[in-house]
Parts: structure tokens; sequence; C-alpha cells
């Protein structure tokens, strides 16, 4: 797990700049995991067996499809990028 302010301070972008870069890196499919928004925590793990219906690994709802490999929880804020 990584802290989103650690890793936006760490690279000298601003936290939407980071935002937009983990989407791009979701989209050419170098990245799987979940980032907790609110919390301000990324979680690099394998969310491959994620999809729209299962469960948040934060809160536990139910998840929904939002775009291209990503999957949110409307609940919590967390986003999980799956991989293909």
């Amino acid at each position: 797990q990584v802290d989103v302010a650690s890793a936006a301070l760490e690279l000298d972008v601003s936290r939407s700049d980071l935002k937009e870069m983990v989407y791009d890196l979701v989209n050419k499919g170098f990245f799987a995991g979940y980032i907790n928004w609110d919390e301000g925590m990324l979680y690099s793990q394998d969310a491959a067996q994620l999809k729209a219906g299962s469960r948040c690994p934060n809160c536990s709802g139910e998840l929904e499809l939002v775009g291209k490999g990503v999957v949110s929880c409307p609940y919590c804020g967390t986003d999980i990028f799956l991989t293909k």
C-alpha cells in the first residue's frame, strides 16, 4: 500500500495529476489494485477476479462497473482497477 499524498509528493505532481496517471496506467493494462481516494491509500494487488457485483475490499459494499477496467464502490469511493 502507498499513501497517495506521499506518491504525489515523490513524483512532484498534484493529487489530480496522480489520479490521471493511475487511470492512464490502468487503461494501458499496467496497474491492478484499488485506491480509496477519501482515505488517500493506493493498494497494488491482483484484482482480476473482482468485477461488478463483487464486494468492496474496503467496506464490503457492492461494486459497480464505471469504465474500462474500473469498478467503483458507491459507498466509500474506492476505485478498483482490473487486469485482463
